[in-house]
Formats: structure tokens, sequence, C-alpha cells
């Protein structure tokens, strides 16, 4: 007989073989030959207008442009990981992530040039390390660090010399 465990997602239940996987501490779920997997969920409406959920288990990482995958295992340290529950950022010892949600799971990309250690959200999409201010996975150039301020609709910022619009300046 399988070993069953179930996990809670989204107010609906879904089983997933503890003989072939287990739940970390980080969130994640290994597999028995060690890869990392996170959990995806999405919910749509069909056609017809009946709702569907879809869960799975992915094991890759995007890497610079889109469509570049690598596995997860090897990149994320597990036993220094955190996600920011507030904002889309998490981090390990070696690096910072950006996460967000899409129509067929989760896409998570390394913050190139991120200080993990001095790295902190400034709201959902914005981040800051002792250098740079990010703008999800990107550096948004030249900005202020002292004087840097998301404003209400949080994809515009301003500093004491530019205002920013998804991490772009436009004025």
């Amino acid at each position: 007989m399988t070993s069953k465990k179930q996990v809670t997602a989204s107010r609906n239940y879904i089983e997933f073989d503890t003989t072939k996987y287990i739940r970390h501490k980080s969130g994640f779920y290994l597999s028995r030959a060690g890869d990392i997997f996170q959990f995806n969920h999405v919910a749509y409406d069909d056609s017809a207008g009946f709702w569907s959920d879809h869960y799975w288990l992915d094991s890759l990482m995007f890497y610079g442009e889109y469509p570049n995958q690598r596995p997860l295992k090897g990149i994320i340290d597990l036993e220094s990981f955190v996600s920011d529950t507030a904002s889309r950022f998490e981090k390990d010892k070696k690096y910072v992530y950006y996460t967000w949600a899409t129509s067929d799971g989760a896409r998570r990309f390394i913050v190139d040039k991120a200080d993990p250690r001095t790295f902190q959200s400034i709201s959902d999409r914005y981040g800051k390390d002792k250098s740079n201010i990010y703008y999800g996975s990107e550096i948004v150039k030249n900005a202020d660090l002292k004087t840097f301020k998301v404003l209400n609709d949080q994809d515009s910022a301003k500093d004491k010399r530019h205002l920013y619009h998804l991490g772009d300046k436009i004025e």
C-alpha cells in the first residue's frame, strides 16, 4: 500500500505520494533522488463556465531571458531559503529570487547582482540591497537608495531626481 500525504492549497486538497516526495521545511518538495520541486496551483474558468484546478510539482528555475530554464537542484540552498510573504522576493545565502504567479504556475528568476545578505523588499515588486534598487529581477538604473520611495500604485516610484514606472525612469 502506498503512503499518501494531503497538502492544503487554496481551500482544495491534493495528494502527493510521500514515497516519491517529501515536504522540506523551506516549503519545497524533495524527491527521493534529491530533486527540488515547487508546488504550483492554477484555477481557471473554461469556456463553459466551469472552474478547473490543476496542481503539479515543478523543478525548474527560469534563468536570464525566458524560456531558459535550469533545475532548482543545485541553485536553491534549502537550509537558508527564506520567502518574504509580503512581496514576491525570496532569498537564500547565495541568491535573491523574484517570483510571480502566471497562468501556468509560478516563475522564479535570480535577481542578478543582488546581495542576499543586505537585500530587503520595499514593496511587492521593488527591493533593495546595499548598492541598488530592483524592480522584479532588474536593477533600477541610477535610482537613489536614500530617497527612493514606492508610490501607491506599486509599479511607480520616485526618488529626489526621477519618477519611475515598472522600474524604468520616466522623468
